[in-house]
């Protein structure tokens, strides 16, 4: 009787334990595919975004031309200007607005920022290695 005791006990270990790596093996596949789904997802996401801004966009200029008028890219920008002369760069700091091209107007989004490396007449006056950074802050047609 303990034989069959223990013979059982180590037939039921083995079994569970058989039982729980497939457990395993299946949980993993599917952790991998929904890690895989969230991915497709996200990227859906970013395409369905730009599509409507695209066509927001679209809205926009056919309300201008129908108004009978020529639609305006209008592109804010935030400029700073940074360097070796860290105390002095914070006072260089600015916003302006600049009315642009339709494609410049397309190819660039809010929040990019657009880095020009070195300013020549800033080296040549003042020996200062600085670079001006546009960072656009909103975009829009008028």
């Amino acid at each position: 009787m303990r034989y069959a005791l223990t013979y059982i006990f180590i037939l039921s270990t083995l079994l569970i334990s058989c039982s729980n790596n497939g457990y395993l093996s299946e949980r993993q596949r599917l952790s991998k595919t929904n890690d895989s789904l969230k991915a497709k997802n996200e990227t859906l996401n970013y395409i369905v975004n730009s599509k409507a801004d695209k066509l927001a966009m679209i809205e926009k200029e056919l309300s201008v031309y129908e108004s009978g008028k020529t639609p305006v890219y209008i592109v804010k920008f935030e400029i700073k200007r940074t360097g070796l002369k860290v105390i002095e760069n914070s006072i260089h700091t600015g916003n302006f607005e600049m009315c642009v091209n339709k494609e410049f107007y397309e190819k660039i989004n809010v929040g990019q920022s657009l880095d020009y490396d070195l300013s020549v007449g800033t080296f040549n006056l003042y020996g200062d290695l600085g670079k001006h950074e546009l960072t656009v802050l909103s975009k829009r047609i008028k």
